[in-house]
């Protein structure tokens, strides 16, 4: 092609200012300002681009199979060594430009680039989820939600409910959640996509298993079972047996949980995944402790701790440092429990993980109250609730609430445990959570059994046996049955409070609670002990010394005086009958 002479190229360029000159001022004004918009758009695209491939790299280093796989394909060091610091820097950067994307993704919507709004909010889902921004999750969802209709989508429109439904499942929002969710399993069902029907499916089970409707939860998870199972999905597949054994273990049929949780275990290790190994660990941990069998859970525990300080997941430990925390603290081991729980303050601080902190505060606090330092507990407790209501972590709240209520009886200001106890009960039923609110009834139904409001403390005491009966919750309503029994025996009627015990003694020997097994023969032989009856009294102090020896509980050393006690008035050493 042959450039214009130079004369001529400024020829043209003065007759164009000519005929623009020729328009008005207006004319020029429309021009200048069309160019100005044509280089925003430019602008507004690259930099939208930019912050969208900025977020799904990103989002990639925060899912672990696809971080491990990226780290074995492109280096030569250990997986272990670089998984976390991917993951953290991951999260780091997306907080230092978390204004920077949200700015982008409404960029892309504006410019009506639906497909990519999808994918920018789905690259979102794991950071918002991982640092609690709700409101984030929501309103970015919601872009999606909308970029699916305009383009009348069906799979990215179930994609954008399902995130919806679980941003709401995370906020303990259940009837919300369970609405989202039904809305998105249609749209799946419709487009064949089995993979992400069986999420929905899972999402529905957890929702009602969350609200203690275990056998609803069931029902949903072995729906998606049988679509791992055709799919061949063993990550899946995995996962989903976990979910089922979590239910049974939570309805008290410990054989199906374990049968289960075995082998979840089995298919990780033919899987290789060792962080999932791990929390099977601490979760066949967290069912040898319902059973009362506290040593094979501290061995879960202290194996699963040890694998995850080998692959280097300082975050990982945290959860397990609490759980093995726990037992100490049952077992009266105070200050192993205490410099466990300050290894996991610690981690959640050092992670600026806020939520994490909170709830290592509330854990501390209460090894505090059982050690007598209420007033320091009740200052951590405090602490921990402005954080929970910072991150509008209710469940968390409520939780922290029944605590603090708790510490003040213990204090005798009664009144304030009523208020804060009512407070939890409040928040529980908004959330729809039976299985917490049969617990708060229970703690307040103590608070009145103390102030002498006897008949405040059996109405909360039989609502909370009849919600745990509702709910299937075997070792609920042994505890329950105690709280029965310990008003008639105030009562005086020594009979019924023994009918009570008996009740609660019998379904704690059925779910192998061995810890409420000893506390609830100690109020048995109490109850003979009333009655002057110290054969009786001797035979059930004798075994309950026996199961709470076993679990090494500061307990035993209560009953083993009653029993001196007993031998001291009698004179001469009482054996219990055979």
């Amino acid at each position: 092609m042959i450039s214009p002479s130079r004369p001529a190229f400024r020829k043209r360029v003065r007759q164009w200012s000519a005929r623009l000159l020729t328009r008005g001022r207006e004319s020029w004004d429309h021009y200048v300002l069309a160019q100005r918009r044509a280089h925003y758009r430019a602008t507004a695209r690259r930099y939208a681009n930019f912050y969208y491939e900025l977020a799904d790299t990103m989002n990639d280093l925060l899912q672990p199979l696809i971080r491990q796989a990226l780290i074995q394909k492109h280096s030569e060091l250990p997986v272990e060594q670089l998984e976390q610091q991917l993951e953290q820097q991951a999260l780091v950067t997306l907080e230092q430009e978390r204004a920077n994307v949200l700015i982008a993704l409404q960029l892309t919507y504006q410019a009506g680039q639906w497909k990519q709004v999808g994918h920018f909010a789905q690259a979102l889902v794991t950071f918002f989820n991982q640092r609690s921004y709700w409101e984030d999750w929501v309103a970015t969802q919601n872009l999606a939600l909308s970029a699916a209709q305009q383009r009348n989508d069906l799979e990215v429109l179930g994609v954008a409910l399902n995130n919806l439904g679980s941003a709401y499942l995370s906020q303990s929002q259940w009837a919300e959640a369970a609405r989202y969710f039904e809305e998105a399993l249609p749209h799946f069902r419709r487009t064949g996509s089995s993979q992400n029907e069986g999420r929905v499916l899972t999402n529905l089970g957890i929702t009602y298993a969350e609200q203690g409707h275990w056998h609803k939860a069931i029902e949903y998870y072995n729906q998606d079972l049988e679509i791992c199972r055709h799919e061949r999905d063993r990550y899946g597949e995995a996962q989903t047996l976990g979910n089922l054994a979590h239910a049974y273990r939570d309805l008290g049929d410990w054989d199906n949980a374990l049968e289960h949780f075995i082998e979840v275990l089995n298919i990780f290790r033919e899987i290789g995944d060792r962080h999932a190994q791990e929390m099977t660990l601490n979760n066949l941990g967290l069912l040898s402790e319902d059973l009362g069998q506290w040593d094979q859970a501290i061995a879960y525990y202290q194996s699963a701790l040890e694998s995850r300080r080998k692959s280097g997941d300082r975050y990982g430990e945290k959860t397990i440092l609490g759980n093995l925390a726990g037992i100490y603290r049952k077992q009266g081991r105070w200050q192993e429990a205490i410099a466990l729980y300050e290894q996991d303050l610690a981690i959640g601080r050092e992670f600026n993980d806020r939520l994490g902190e909170a709830r290592g505060m509330a854990n501390l606090a209460n090894v505090r109250v059982r050690q007598g330092e209420v007033d320091r507990a009740i200052a951590d407790y405090q602490t921990a609730l402005v954080l929970f209501r910072e991150f509008n972590d209710r469940q968390g709240e409520a939780q922290t609430l029944t605590n603090l209520g708790v510490a003040y009886q213990q204090q005798g200001r009664l009144d304030e445990a009523q208020r804060v106890l009512e407070g939890s009960l409040t928040i529980l039923r908004e959330l729809g959570d039976r299985h917490g609110e049969s617990k708060a009834l229970q703690n307040l139904g103590v608070t009145f059994e103390i102030q002498g409001n006897l008949a405040g403390a059996l109405t909360c005491f039989t609502e909370s046996l009849q919600l745990k009966q509702s709910l299937q919750d075997r070792h609920g309503q042994g505890t329950a049955l105690i709280g029965l029994g310990n008003l008639a025996y105030k009562a005086g009627r020594l009979d019924e409070a023994l009918y009570y015990y008996q009740q609660s003694l019998s379904i704690r020997r059925e779910v192998g609670d061995r810890y409420g097994m000893g506390l609830t023969l100690a109020n048995i032989g109490r109850l003979y002990a009333e009655q002057n009856d110290g054969q009786q009294a001797a035979k059930y102090w004798s075994e309950a010394k026996s199961v709470l020896d076993s679990l090494q509980v500061p307990e035993a050393q209560e009953v083993t005086g009653w029993l001196a006690e007993l031998e001291k008035e009698a004179g001469e050493q009482i054996k219990p009958e055979p």
